[in-house]
């Protein structure tokens, strides 16, 4: 046996070839729990990898090492990912054609079999990353292969899936009839659908949401899939990661005046999940509360939900929310100057507008909302607050470990003023190898007091307002993000890349 046994792997990483995973018997791989990876080469010298649950068992790695004639280079897999390896090594996706347990909601009538096989092969993509809990599915396609990954915690992660090029047309192309697009539409356009669907076996079937984009690219079609699972549940204010100071300040911000509050961060940061929690401590029996979505992702109770129609914009239906007799707006983006003067006309004239804005931090919002054509004068009138975030994984609380330092963690501490001790998941069953479990968001909250709306309408640059931030005692999202590491429960290396790689532009 190789002595270069490794520790916790993803199993995406390794290549399932069929005929090889089949040299073992199936009923052998299941009891011990293993599985080969990658393709047995003809040459007797070539090693080959299994995947393990415990690969520091020697007695059984000799076992597989006199079978197969090869040495034998363990690598650690869990339960899931074994189970994975061995549906997709034994092809048992194919049975599943007769009685796939993803169904698509209103899809009647019977399939052909290419039909049949292509949606056991959409389900076979999106299984494991319907159990890894992960929000996003890239299909892409790299030359003559198709490359499958899933985001788990902000991170890409390898999956291993039976899909070749010309099985991911027929996904796709069973995906676009699900979502009842016309295929025979001209163009090189992106294509957009979603359906609703169930997922799991047919005395369990749970509701799964799914939105997709379809591109073309350099070697055909690709598409990103968005799942939602509408039953997962929803968070609370107090649930997002805020520190009691800005948890307080934010409930200032919607006791107080009527005006405009931002939710602001790049993509992926979590704007929508805070501004639905925002939404869900009004009390939407007495209110008349109205959201303006693309798209609507989550229900809520009480709440007026507003998709955008195809092509129409956000900006028409916030004009149009004023006849609707709105106690308080959302908008799911504020993403050009039409829908930002809208917004802060609707603000200006007493209704409460909630907002999620790309910005890179709190400062940086108000010269957004600048760049959008509104005024400095018009925005110290109307804005009350800005709420910027970053959502980081967690460190797994079973596998954390003392971290080393870096350059990065240096300048941090220069910019912090004081050293201290800051953690990593080395990776465990427990996290799938990953190091991470779970996300939290990382908050910074500028409330506009008189001397803030003074220096807006002033036209103060970048530094004076940040100096006035510090000076209200709310951390930056570099103070906040710093505490959260000094406690354990976040790695330096995820603050890096949420924040970016140098410190004092993270600052």
């Amino acid at each position: 046996m190789s002595e270069r046994a490794q520790g916790p792997s993803s199993l995406g990483r390794y290549r399932i070839h069929p005929p090889s995973v089949q040299r073992l018997g199936e009923g052998f791989c299941r009891k011990k729990q293993v599985v080969v990876l990658g393709e047995i080469l003809d040459d007797p010298a070539a090693a080959v990898t299994v995947g393990m649950l415990e690969p520091e068992d020697r007695d059984l790695a000799q076992r597989l090492q006199r079978f197969l004639h090869r040495e034998i280079v363990p690598v650690r897999l869990s339960p899931p990912e074994i189970d994975q390896a061995l549906e997709i090594g034994f092809e048992r996706w194919k049975q599943r054609a007769d009685r796939a347990s993803l169904e698509a909601v209103g899809d009647a009538g019977s399939l052909d079999d290419a039909a049949r096989q292509a949606l056991a092969l959409l389900e076979a993509v999106i299984e494991p990353a319907v159990h890894a809990g992960a929000e996003h599915l890239h299909i892409e396609r790299r030359g003559d292969g198709v490359q499958v990954r899933m985001r788990v915690d902000a991170r890409l992660w390898p999956v291993a899936v039976p899909l070749s090029p010309h099985d991911l047309d027929g996904v796709l192309a069973r995906l676009r009839a699900l979502a009842g697009l016309d295929e025979d539409e001209p163009g090189p356009e992106p294509r957009r659908g979603r359906l609703s669907a169930r997922f799991g076996p047919a005395q369990d079937r749970r509701p799964l949401e799914l939105r997709f984009a379809i591109m073309p690219g350099l070697d055909g079609d690709e598409a990103v899939l968005h799942l939602v699972d509408p039953q997962a549940p929803a968070r609370g204010l107090g649930e997002l990661g805020l520190e009691p100071a800005g948890l307080t300040a934010v409930q200032a911000l919607l006791d107080g005046p009527a005006g405009l509050v931002l939710v602001a961060g790049p993509a992926g940061s979590g704007r929508t999940t805070t501004l639905h929690a925002l939404l869900r401590t009004l009390d939407a029996e007495a209110l008349k509360v109205v959201a303006i979505e693309d798209p609507v992702l989550r229900r809520i109770d009480g709440v007026s939900h507003w998709p955008i129609p195809a092509g129409l914009g956000f900006a028409p239906p916030v004009r149009a929310v004023r006849e609707h007799d709105a106690d308080v707006v959302a908008i799911g983006d504020l993403l050009d100057a039409q829908t930002m003067e809208a917004a802060a006309r609707l603000a200006e004239q007493g209704t409460p507008v909630l907002a999620c804005l790309h910005a890179r931090d709190a400062v940086a919002a108000l010269g957004s909302l600048r760049r959008l054509g509104v005024s400095d004068e018009l925005t110290a009138e109307v804005l009350r607050g800005v709420i910027a975030q970053r959502r980081v994984p967690l460190v797994c609380p079973q596998c954390r470990e003392l971290a080393p330092d870096d350059a990065w963690s240096e300048a941090l501490f220069v910019r912090m003023g004081r050293r201290f001790a800051h953690a990593r998941g080395r990776g465990c069953e427990r996290c799938g190898g990953t190091g991470q479990r779970g996300r939290t968001g990382i908050f910074e909250v500028l409330t506009i007091d008189d001397a803030i709306a003074e220096a807006i309408a002033s036209g103060r640059g970048r530094g004076e307002l940040q100096g006035m931030l510090r000076a209200s005692g709310q951390p930056s999202l570099l103070e906040a993000a710093a505490l959260r590491a000094e406690r354990g429960e976040v790695a330096l290396g995820s603050l890096r890349r949420a924040l970016g790689s140098s410190v004092r532009a993270a600052g």
